[in-house]
């Protein structure tokens, strides 16, 4: 993973421990976002993993902005959504929506 996003082996390890600690408050943010952006959408699937809920509902959230927003680059919608904190190492929650 660290070669793919060009990064020190530590940065990914860290990220990866940080998406373990926050997989539910990110889970539960952007499952909240998702369905403010379309709130017809169903239940949001379980993956089997709190980190892989967590990836599924920010891929969910992120479509269903596309619908609502028109496109953008996924990475742009998720640093935007998170208020750039998504991974980050500090204790700052998200934000929380408006």
């Amino acid at each position: 993973m660290a070669a793919q996003a060009v990064v020190h082996p530590d940065t990914a390890r860290g990220w990866l421990r940080r998406l373990a600690e926050k997989a539910e408050d990110i889970r539960a943010e952007f499952t909240a976002l998702a369905h403010r952006y379309d709130p017809q959408l169903p239940p949001i699937e379980a993956r089997g993993s709190p980190a892989a809920d967590a990836l599924e509902a920010i891929g969910v959230a992120a479509a269903a902005a596309v619908r609502f927003l028109g496109p953008a680059p996924l990475w742009d919608f998720v640093a935007g959504a998170s208020g750039g904190r998504l991974l980050s190492n500090t204790t700052s929650p998200l934000p929380v929506p408006a």
